[in-house]
């Protein structure tokens, strides 16, 4: 059986909520710190995606701003189906994806991003206990999906290959 790579990417931490609405809230200096760290973890590990999904939120754009040059090359969706939703609408945009992408990137925000590693993850890793307690702003994740058709991704047909805290 092939296997397909889910990324996910909690955005780094945020300015409170002001004026502007949640939506526009932006990167706090501590969260670009976080990303730029993160950055440099990825870069030695040498990872790619050849697909990013983005939430449309500010925060999650400026997320994906430090990190894009890791894939210069991958196509990237910015979807407010990504904003407020629960796991199971990402689940929904991911089974929807080519065949042909072997890689995604989904930065998003919690609690659906950690609920979906949760869900697709098989339990009993130490990553796995770690991500249950919490994802962090910054926080990373590498899935290897155990599946050869992203429209087969199911609860518990993935491991946790990698996460990063970036603390």
């Amino acid at each position: 059986m092939k296997q397909k790579t889910l990324y996910l990417l909690r955005h780094g931490e945020a300015n409170p909520l002001d004026h502007k609405g949640d939506l526009e809230r932006s990167l706090t200096n501590v969260g670009k710190d976080q990303l730029n760290l993160l950055t440099k973890s990825l870069l030695k590990q040498c990872l790619s995606w050849d697909l990013v999904i983005c939430s449309h939120a500010q925060r999650a754009r400026q997320s994906l701003l430090i990190l894009e040059h890791l894939s210069p090359k991958a196509e990237t969706i910015f979807e407010k189906k990504l904003y407020n939703v629960s796991f199971e609408n990402v689940l929904d945009i991911v089974k929807k994806v080519n065949n042909k992408i072997n890689s995604i990137l989904i930065v998003g925000h919690n609690p659906c991003l950690r609920n979906l590693t949760l869900t697709l993850a098989i339990d009993g890793s130490q990553n796995y206990k770690n991500i249950s307690k919490r994802l962090p702003p910054g926080g990373f994740v590498s899935l290897k999906v155990q599946v050869s058709s992203w429209s087969d991704i199911q609860a518990q047909t993935a491991y946790i290959d990698e996460c990063f805290f970036p603390e």
